[in-house]
């Protein structure tokens, strides 16, 4: 058994309620059974693999910096291709940087490093001011918006635009990798005994995947033609696909097209669900928001307190709701983690969420509260909502960039509050998101203090609200 492996008490099984609420099972076990837990034996929680010996998570920050350098004894899980039986060709756009290991997880993220410079965060936050404002313009007085929906059509632009660039036709592998994904995820959550339905969804994934490798090898073949300018909004790919292997040998195409759809799935799904959080966040403290929005609008929206209570109240909402909440990792070999011994094919989950709420400061953890951000100086082993150790984020800088750039361009121009009481509940699938739709109010500037509806539900079982 996995416990008497460990040496740690597995205590009752938490198979099901980690299933149905693992942030508060996560917290419980951490307050319970310290830095090392057993959280099921012989059945693995989020990562569906075969054999799995249990599950363990690891907290503090230690344990937390020992998992996530050592990529090779704490791997990644198999990816939903892989699990799920998908055409080839998904499972050949599924095989990007994300989910390779060893020598040469290392030498991609050497060639694609140099490839996030000054120069694309200039061209990013151009991007975003353009699509942000292209968004906000579109909303009208008293119109009621879906947050949810709107965030993801914004993020999904930014990505398009920086990944393939600003023409319609561009635009269209964006499309294709977010249709591609959403077929993935009607196919998984399709039972085994829907056979006609499993049949035809995977003749749609067959060809869908068809589709958007062919056009992604397409535009890497044109970024590779002599004398090929690197565009205004294609600089990311045209740079990926001049990328060459340990050899020097310019990276096969197949390769690059799946490296292009994780880098736009890595970005768009989480940037969404942060802004999602922080405006939802900010609709619940009319102080900070009401502050924010002035030094926005007012003479200072360029002085280094508007940036500053900007990076704070994104940093904030990071720490207290990171879309990255929980990380899954299965070990590939006997280890010792902490102290204590893992089997091969242990799943172990590291925490954000958890790791959130242990260097809090003065303020209490569960408190939204920029102004800790005056003196808080977590180490990169307790603050990671963009991962760490060897995979983490190579675009985190672009997407702070993205995130405080596009949530000034939406407070300059609007009044944003809940529309009406709502209740709020979340669930976890590629990232931390509302489990329902959030309805917002917009409103012109200028009227008075905002006073919207009150958020209630699940959600307050993870942050304080007022």
């Amino acid at each position: 058994m996995l416990a008497q492996h460990t040496g740690r008490p597995g205590g009752a099984d938490r198979h099901a309620l980690l299933l149905a609420d693992p942030l508060s099972t996560l917290l419980a076990a951490r307050r319970q059974d310290g830095d090392v837990v057993v959280l099921t034996d012989g059945v693995p929680v989020f990562s569906r693999g075969l054999g799995t010996a249990g599950c363990v998570a690891a907290f503090g920050a230690a344990n937390v910096r020992e998992v996530l350098l050592d990529a090779e004894t704490f791997g990644r899980p198999a990816t939903m291709a892989e699990r799920d039986g998908l055409p080839p060709v998904v499972g050949a756009l599924s095989s990007g940087l994300f989910s390779m290991g060893g020598a040469v997880h290392r030498q991609r993220r050497r060639a694609f490093g140099p490839l996030f410079t000054r120069r694309l965060a200039e061209r990013c936050a151009g991007l975003v001011a353009d699509e942000t404002a292209a968004l906000a313009g579109s909303w009208r007085p008293g119109e009621v918006i879906g947050l949810a929906e709107e965030m993801n059509r914004l993020s999904r632009a930014l990505m398009g635009g920086l990944l393939f660039g600003d023409a319609a036709g561009d635009r269209g592998l964006g499309d294709g990798c977010h249709h591609l994904l959403a077929l993935r995820r009607r196919y998984a959550a399709t039972g085994l005994s829907d056979g006609r339905v499993r049949s035809a969804l995977h003749a749609e994934l067959a060809t869908a995947g068809g589709d958007l490798q062919a056009a992604l090898r397409a535009r890497i073949g044109h970024h590779r033609a002599p004398g090929s300018p690197s565009g205004k909004g294609g600089f990311l790919l045209a740079g990926l696909s001049r990328a060459r292997d340990e050899a020097g040998q310019l990276l096969p195409e197949g390769e690059l097209a799946a490296h292009a759809n994780a880098f736009f799935l890595a970005g768009s799904e989480p940037l969404a669900a942060a802004l999602v959080w922080t405006v939802l966040l900010l609709t619940q403290f009319a102080g900070i928001h009401g502050e924010l929005c002035h030094l926005l609008r007012s003479g200072e929206g360029a002085s280094g307190r508007a940036r500053a209570l900007l990076e704070a109240v994104v940093r904030e909402s990071l720490r207290v709701l990171p879309p990255n909440a929980v990380m899954v990792r299965v070990t590939t070999r006997e280890t010792l983690l902490g102290g204590h011994r893992l089997p091969a094919r242990c799943e172990l989950l590291v925490s954000p969420f958890v790791a959130h709420r242990e260097f809090a400061g003065d303020a209490p953890a569960a408190v939204f509260d920029p102004d800790r951000w005056r003196s808080a100086r977590p180490s990169a082993f307790d603050y990671l909502p963009f991962g760490g150790g060897d995979r983490y984020c190579l675009g985190r800088h672009l997407a702070m960039t993205a995130l405080t750039a596009a949530l000034a361009g939406i407070l300059r121009r609007w009044d944003l509050s809940l529309a009406g009481d709502q209740e709020i509940d979340w669930r976890l699938r590629a990232a931390l998101v509302p489990a329902a739709e959030v309805r917002l109010l917009v409103r012109e500037p200028g009227h008075g203090p905002v006073r919207g509806g009150r958020a209630d539900g699940p959600l307050r079982e993870l942050v304080r609200l007022p």
